[in-house]
């Protein structure tokens, strides 16, 4: 059902509202069409919330047209100086790489098109059309490297740490990553560990995402505690990583097997009803790390991590 403007904005404003409005205005799941109805959902522009009433009055349906005229593009000033509005900057370039990104896609499809049916009579000028293309789109992935930079410096000005990872209160991908890369220039032992929480389908087919974030993030106060002074950050989705340096990797394994044992000891409550989890248990691959190719090294911890948990998890592969 069409969603009816009232006097004030919806009350729900999250993520999952939003989608549905979109879905039911069959409008694509773009970050500036969830922008666009973020916005209205707020309320506090009133002239864009009466905009977007007044259009979908008696169950229309808004078009992308619609969206243009209400809320046209706008440049990237890189101004902003509140959190809310660098996050609508940060929408702001994501919509536009997006676009980029469908273009080339585009693109190539309709170039591979045109070979075909022409039987390869095209290939120079398909060529050059896809190299002029690509380059345009490698200028746009470097512009957004350029305005991401920036946002992150006005971040810190805000007094948002952006190392960490606000779910687990580690370090995040990207200050892990850079960890992981200073450490592999320097003369001493140093080992990647990667982690995973054994439990986490089942955690989460029971009770739900937000509970596995909330047992990642005392995995990772376990890891911290027992792996100091070595860095823990987040890695995957369900994966938590640590470098240790200047141990051997008998040392990093059992600081590792302490952590396993104390945290298979937590007993974790839901919140909510203060109902106890299933016992929870963690599992690790851990590689040492060389002068060769970084990616080799996340290789040999992500199959050693896999090893441990096909061998009945709860265990510490080196």
């Amino acid at each position: 059902m069409i969603k009816y403007p009232s006097q004030s904005p919806p009350a729900d404003e999250s993520g999952h509202e939003i989608i549905s409005f979109l879905d039911e205005h069959r409008l694509p799941h773009t970050p500036g069409n969830y922008t666009f109805v973020h916005r209205y959902f707020e309320g506090a522009d009133e002239a864009h919330f009466m905009a977007v009433a007044t259009l979908i009055d008696g169950g229309v349906r808004l078009r992308p047209e619609d969206i243009r005229a209400i809320a046209p593009p706008s440049d990237i000033e890189g101004e902003a100086a509140t959190i809310s509005e660098l996050s609508a900057e940060i929408m702001a370039i994501l919509e536009e790489t997006a676009s980029e990104a469908t273009a080339l896609v585009r693109t190539l499809t309709l170039t591979a098109a045109e070979i075909i049916a022409s039987e390869g009579r095209t290939v120079p000028s398909a060529v050059a059309r896809m190299t002029a293309t690509a380059e345009r789109a490698a200028e746009r992935l470097s512009q957004m490297s350029r305005q991401t930079a920036a946002v992150r410096t006005r971040l810190t000005i805000l007094g948002v740490n952006t190392d960490i990872d606000p779910a687990t209160a580690l370090l995040n991908r990207l200050a892990i990553d850079a960890v992981l890369t200073a450490v592999m220039g320097r003369d001493v032992p140093r080992h990647l560990a990667l982690i995973s929480l054994d439990q986490t389908t089942e955690i989460a087919r029971t009770h739900g995402i937000g509970v596995v974030e909330r047992v990642l993030r005392a995995m990772g106060e376990t890891l911290r505690d027992h792996c100091l002074p070595h860095r823990v950050g987040r890695w995957e989705a369900k994966e938590i990583a640590v470098v240790f340096e200047g141990v051997s990797l008998e040392e990093a394994h059992d600081m590792l097997d302490s952590a396993r044992k104390a945290f298979g000891r937590r007993n974790l409550k839901l919140t909510d009803s203060g109902e106890a989890l299933s016992p929870v248990s963690l599992s690790a691959g851990l590689a040492q790390v060389t002068n060769g190719m970084r990616e080799d090294v996340i290789q040999a911890a992500d199959d050693r991590l896999r090893t441990a948990r096909a061998s009945g998890a709860n265990r510490i592969v080196a």
